[in-house]
This record gives structure tokens, C-alpha cells and sequence, in this order.
């Protein structure tokens, strides 16, 4: 009953109604009436999940959007942003009563399985527009490094953004303005270059800050570009979203969850810059998931053979002869491939992702008279090269 991840960008921006990203703090309106954001995220989920199956998981996180529900206001729209991620918009709420807000959620949210052998607690990341961001991005990264900060603490916790340490800021914002421009240009090797060389620098030398920061900062930048429209997503946010989903369905934990995710957002990079890039410490599983390259045999680990299905099933669904795009038609000619460039597990996966059922025996005999699939591909080629 919450709303999905491009209802919380459309609702987020109209709430705002601020100009677009790159507006200075001093030209925002001193009297423009505040906004807050929560963004929260479970702590321990995946344990949970994993030790009592995913109905329970599912009705975990129903009975946390419950929660978080009764902790707001009735005017006030909750969001699931992500996996067991979370989002609150609270228009007109300054920073200290949000956060006496998100306080309410964390109580409420740790009664849940407080008697449980594991309980599962949530994080929640307070920012609020104008005194922290300028814009929607910048209200979103505030919000996101304050919860962050407060997951690399230890979790279960309530962290407002003007608590987080001045250096974690100041790396979110350089990395957000550096991935923004080399996202939007992937093709322009002076963006990426400098992305590469300040992502190193970076990573390896801001107190206080963890490797994570650079990949999660990426992963913002590259969902919040061309996401406030769902008309406007691109292949590169189609199969970003598609990889994320295939890598929740078989049960990945967070972080290889969203190494995949970027690897698929970013794999219309170059290959000189994607190896580049695996060269930041945090980036290299995300490298490696990019310039896999088939040897003696060996079957793709498994974010390269998420990225290069997720990319196939979007082209095949996006062009070529009408006939070809439907759901359905699309799976069975993945399937043909089933063995050379993915497995069993990850067609399967992908068939319950977008919802289309196995077809009955009698179906399938009279489409497979119809017509023969063409192939979709060299398995030689590498993940890059196919994606």
C-alpha cells in the first residue's frame, strides 16, 4: 500500500517545487516553508529473511510500512524505496520535529520483533529543505548520508544530516557533482577521468569515511538522473532496476545487491573507464561484474550473468519486430541461452520478476511451431561487450 520509488521522486518534486539541481543555497527563498525527508532502511533484514523464508520477510515489511504509517501524520505519504528501504516526505515539518518523527518510527518499527531471538531495528536519515539542500538531490544525498552515517554506527538509530561529520558531507557532495556529470556524459573521457581520479582519492583518504561511500554515492547519482519522470527512464535505468530486482529474487544480500544495480546502470561505459573504475577498492566487484570475460568453459559469476540478462530482456522488449516484444516470447528466447550465458536459477528468477507464469504444455508446442528464436547473442563476448 505504499507507493513505488518513481511516485516518491514525482511526489518529492512537486512538494518542493524548487529549481532543478546546481541551485546555490543563497538563492532558495529564506521564507520557503520546509520539507523534510526520512529515509530509512532496515537493520538485519537479510538475516531475517534468510532464517524464516520470505513470507515471513514479506510480512515484515508490511507490518513496517504500518508502522512507519502510524508514526506520521495522516496527510503525510510513505514510499518503499528500494528493497527494505523506506521513505517519508513531511511537508512543512522543521528538521527537529522530523526528527521526533523518525524517533516515533524507530520505537514502533523495533516493537516489531523485539522478542524475536534476531529483532530487526531500522535506521532512519533526517534532512530538511531549505537549511540543509537546495534542491530535491540535495535533500535526497542529505538524507541519505545522515542514514549512512548512522548504519556505519551500528545502526538502530535516528541520525539528522547536520549531525553528520563535515568530512562524510563534503565527500558525498564532491562524488555527487563528479558522478553526475560523468553519468550524464558517459562518453566524454575528461568527466569520467576526473571521476576516477578524485573517486580514488577519495576513498582512500577522507576520515571517517568508508569505502561504501563511494559506490553508494554513485548508486544515488545514477538512480536520481532522468528518475522524477518514468517516461523519461532510459535503457540504462530500465536494466538498473531490472538487475536490482533479479538480485533481491534470489536473495542477495545489500551490498552485492547494489554493486549489481551499478554495474547495470553503468554498463554503457566505456571498458577502459569501467576498469578504471574497478581500480577504487570500492568499486572493484562492480569491475569485475563488467569486464568478466567467458574462459575454458567457466559459467559467469553471477552479478555478469544478472547484468547481461537484465540487458537482453529490456533490448528484446524495446526493439526489434513487434512480434518478438512481448513478455512471454522474450522469456522463451532467453531461455534458448539458458546454459551459455546464464542459468536455470536466473531465467527463472527473471520470469517471476516481471510476472509471466510457465506456459501450459499445449501453448507450448503450438508457439514453438510458429516460430524459431533467433539468437540473441555471443556468449564469447564480454559482459560489457553483450551489455
Amino acid at each position: 500500500g505504499v507507493g513505488n520509488h518513481g511516485a516518491f521522486q514525482r511526489h518529492l518534486s512537486d512538494v518542493l517545487e524548487v529549481p532543478e539541481a546546481g541551485t546555490d543555497a543563497a538563492d532558495v527563498p529564506s521564507e520557503a516553508a520546509p520539507v523534510s525527508l526520512l529515509m530509512m532502511d532496515l537493520d538485519s533484514f537479510k538475516a531475517y529473511n534468510d532464517r524464516l523464508g520470505h513470507p515471513a520477510g514479506d510480512a515484515l515489511l508490511h507490518a513496517t510500512a504500518t508502522a512507519i504509517y502510524g508514526a506520521a501524520r495522516s496527510e503525510d505519504r510513505v514510499y518503499r524505496y528500494g528493497g527494505d528501504e523506506f521513505a517519508l516526505i513531511l511537508p512543512g515539518v522543521s528538521g527537529r520535529d522530523a526528527a521526533a518523527v523518525a524517533e516515533r518510527v524507530r520505537g514502533a518499527v523495533a516493537r516489531l520483533t523485539a522478542r524475536e531471538r534476531m529483532p530487526v531495528t531500522i535506521t532512519v536519515g533526517v534532512a530538511t529543505y531549505p537549511g540543509e539542500a537546495a534542491d530535491k538531490n540535495g535533500l535526497i544525498a542529505a538524507a541519505d548520508t545522515a542514514l549512512y552515517y548512522g548504519k556505519q554506527s551500528g545502526g538502530d538509530a535516528v541520525v539528522r544530516a547536520e549531525d553528520v561529520p563535515r568530512e562524510m558531507r563534503d565527500l558525498r557532495t564532491t562524488l555527487d557533482r563528479l558522478a553526475r556529470a560523468a553519468l550524464r556524459h558517459p562518453d566524454d573521457p575528461a568527466s569520467v577521468d576526473t571521476l576516477v581520479e578524485e573517486a580514488a582519492r577519495l576513498s582512500g583518504g577522507a576520515p571517517g569515511a568508508g569505502q561504501e561511500t563511494v559506490r553508494d554515492a554513485l548508486l544515488a547519482v545514477a538512480r536520481s538522473i532522468d528518475s522524477a519522470d518514468p517516461a523519461t527512464i532510459g535503457h540504462g535505468d530500465r536494466v538498473g532496476l531490472l538487475a536490482r530486482r533479479l538480485a533481491e529474487e534470489l536473495g542477495r544480500d545489500r551490498d552485492e545487491v547494489g554493486t549489481i544495480e551499478l554495474a547495470a546502470r553503468l554498463h554503457g561505459l566505456d571498458v577502459a573507464h569501467a576498469r578504471e573504475l574497478a581500480a577504487v577498492p570500492s568499486l572493484r566487484q562492480m569491475g569485475e561484474i563488467l569486464d568478466w570475460r567467458q574462459a575454458d568453459g567457466a559459467p559467469a559469476p553471477l552479478g555478469t550473468q544478472i547484468l547481461m540478462i537484465a540487458n537482453a530482456y529490456d533490448r528484446l522488449t524495446t526493439s526489434g519486430p513487434p512480434e518478438r516484444r512481448g513478455r512471454r516470447a522474450v522469456l522463451e528466447q532467453l531461455r534458448e541461452a539458458t546454459g551459455e550465458q546464464w542459468t536455470t536459477e536466473v531465467v527463472e528468477a527473471l520470469a517471476r520478476v516481471v510476472a509471466v507464469p510457465p506456459r501450459s504444455a499445449q501453448r507450448r508446442r503450438r508457439e514453438d511451431a510458429e516460430a524459431e528464436p533467433a539468437g540473441i547473442g555471443d556468449p564469447e563476448a564480454s559482459a560489457s561487450d553483450a551489455a
